[in-house]
């Protein structure tokens, strides 16, 4: 595999799920992994998007829109990635596409790591019925991406864009409730 020079050259893809269908018909995690910065682009996928043309369309409209076009993509050998549809894709856009060994996930190791990590996070604020996931995947997405990585002792954004940008949790600088921060709102209702 060619090394990976910086971001957005060398990236991961892999799907997550099925998951519980969401009110928005959500099932499955489109993840895309950049090896450089290890940062994750986490998208919300229907049944019907879970296809090698709607894979297509996720990569090209959201992801490289977003980012730039990688120049190598590693994901396993599903048809989702491995298409003649998508072949076509990375042949016009000049991608080489790395296949992972089959059974061996380890293979692209970065990606199967943020699976889990986005799945323990997921666990900790979806509803009792878990089918409210696709509510939270962007606060897991920004949370993961600016918390620090063990293996570059920075956050994926701070090497991605040079930065962590602002935190919303910048504008609690007020005094808190019974230990907590709160909006000033909260805090003038509860002194009463």
């Amino acid at each position: 595999m060619a090394l990976t020079q910086g971001p957005s050259t060398v990236v991961g893809v892999d799907f997550f799920g099925p998951l519980p269908v969401t009110a928005k018909g959500n099932s499955y995690i489109l993840l895309f992994t950049d090896r450089f910065s290890r940062r994750a682009d986490m998208f919300a996928v229907t049944a019907a998007e879970f296809t090698a043309k709607g894979t297509a369309q996720i990569f090209f409209n959201q992801y490289m829109t977003k980012w730039e076009c990688p120049t190598t993509l590693l994901s396993d050998n599903g048809l989702h990635f491995c298409s003649k549809l998508s072949m076509a894709i990375y042949e016009v856009m000049e991608i080489k596409k790395v296949t992972t060994i089959s059974y061996h996930p380890q293979t692209n190791g970065g990606t199967e790591r943020v699976n889990h990590m986005m799945a323990q996070m997921l666990a900790v604020v979806v509803n009792k019925q878990q089918n409210d996931w696709d509510v939270h995947l962007p606060h897991v997405e920004f949370a993961y991406n600016n918390s620090v990585n063990q293996s570059t002792r920075l956050a994926p954004n701070e090497i991605h864009i040079g930065r962590i940008p602002r935190l919303p949790l910048s504008v609690f600088d007020h005094p808190t409730v019974d230990g907590h921060q709160s909006w000033p709102a909260i805090n003038s209702s509860t002194a009463t």
